[in-house]
This record gives structure tokens, sequence and C-alpha cells, in this order.
């Protein structure tokens, strides 16, 4: 899994609010970081120092998304269960496709994204490795968006959030049944820490 899922190669660059930016991480910060998930009992999403790429929008602040080991075995699962026709709500740094993309299995990649600025600075870097049959990206909000009435995914996986919160809920349960019976397997970044975060509420899980 870990020659699928890959750091980003996509260079420094800006779009509207959108800037996707390298940075450091030095032994002092991830030290810190690691402590703080080990207390929240997310020992799993360490970081180890090194050099990254994360995606910010100035006007929000906020993170949207980073290559960082943290942030990347969270989407594990997801390419664990990549096959055939894969569906993404999310373009990101496009980190989850093209680790989608390297596995022999999956006959395409079809991305799901709401922000133009974000395509027009990621899909330049992804159609230049990755050939158009095999990978699609489409200009829309995955919460409205109607796949093909004929379309059938082998995998869906949704990663539309800057944060791991209880707050993004209702939008987990409408993106699953959205798409409940057009994907063979579904899954959402950050659902296990939702779950967890939720155990003693009155909603039923998906």
């Amino acid at each position: 899994m870990t020659a699928l899922l890959q750091k980003t190669k996509i260079p420094a660059q800006k779009a509207g609010p959108w800037e996707i930016k390298k940075f450091t991480i030095e032994k002092e910060r991830s030290d810190f970081f690691n402590m703080q998930q080990l207390f929240a009992g997310s020992g799993e999403r360490g970081v180890t120092p090194g050099k990254y790429t994360k995606l910010i929008n100035h006007d929000t602040q906020t993170l949207m998304m980073s290559d960082t080991p943290a942030e990347l075995n969270d989407h594990r699962v997801a390419i664990y269960k990549a096959t055939g026709h894969c569906l993404i709500a999310g373009l990101g740094l496009g980190i989850i496709a093209e680790a989608c993309l390297r596995k022999p299995d999956v006959t395409k990649v079809t991305i799901l994204e709401i922000d133009e600025h974000v395509i027009k600075m990621a899909s330049k870097y992804l159609y230049k490795n990755w050939p158009k049959k095999k990978l699609e990206i489409i200009h829309c909000d995955a919460l409205k968006w109607k796949p093909p009435k004929d379309a059938k995914y082998g995998m869906a996986w949704f990663d539309i959030w800057s944060e791991i919160s209880c707050d993004n809920w209702d939008e987990y349960k409408l993106l699953h049944r959205r798409y409940a019976r057009k994907a063979d397997w579904k899954g959402s970044w950050g659902r296990e820490y939702i779950v967890q975060m939720n155990r003693e509420s009155r909603y039923s899980y998906w």
C-alpha cells in the first residue's frame, strides 16, 4: 500500500485564494503533533520530519490537504478497496486519484471537485502524467451531482472536508445514501473517528 500512496510531485503554485505550497516539518514539531494524536487516541495519525506539500485557502485560512503520513494513512482503506471505475469526491492534491491509478485493476478514476481554482492547479499536473481515458475531473458539487444512470463504481471515496468534525455528519450520511446503489464499496475520510465521537448519539451509522 505504501508504494501506491506517495507524496505528490505537483509543483508549488497559486490560483485565486488557493495555494499549493511546499513546507518542512522539523523533529520538534512532529514530536509535538504525534503526542497530541496519542492523547487524542489517534496514535496512528503520526508524522515524521521531512519535506511535504499542502493545499491551503488564504481567504478562509484553511489547510485543505497535505501529503504528510498522517493524512496518507487516513486513505489506505480507499486505496485497498479501489477497483474498476473509482469515484472520488474532492480533488485536493490529486494524491488519492494517483494512488488508485497505480493499481492495475483500476480502469478509470472520476473526480468531483467544486472549486475551479483547485481544478486549474491540479489538473495540469495530473493530465500530464495520466491519460484522459483513465482520468476524468468534473467541476461540480458532489452533494448535488447526479451520476449517469448506467454508472457503476467499484469504489467511491468522499473527501470534501478540511477537518474531521461531527459537523460533517449529515453530509457523510447524504453522500453514502446518494451513491448507495452506484458503488460496490463506499467510504469517507475521517469516518472511523466520527463514528467514535458519535457512539452515544441517536444517529444510526451507514
